[in-house]
């Protein structure tokens, strides 16, 4: 079963953004949820009852995606960066 990963800006599928994505959409249910605390669904029975987010669980769940994300990309752009910089150090330009 292939995943269907969200594209960077290089255009190749990544794990990480589209957990950070997932992450922050998640996270911005959680926090906008208690707003429909007692909501009642037009033309049915039923009620949604959602309670306030677990701060920490918040806080948890988007400290460990984001970071790594921005560590993993930031890295990428160095290592290309320092590899330029020392082709050009050599002399040999491309």
């Amino acid at each position: 079963m292939k995943m269907g990963w969200i594209k960077n800006s290089a255009g190749k599928p990544d794990a990480m953004l589209s957990l950070a994505v997932a992450s922050f959409s998640i996270c911005a249910f959680a926090i906008l949820a208690p707003i429909l605390n007692g909501a009642q669904i037009p033309l049915t029975n039923y009620t949604i009852t959602l309670g306030s987010p677990d701060t920490a669980l918040v806080i948890a769940f988007l400290g460990a995606t984001f970071p790594s994300y921005i560590i993993r990309r930031n890295k990428k752009d160095q290592i290309e960066s320092d590899e330029i910089r020392e082709t050009i150090k050599n002399g040999i330009i491309k």
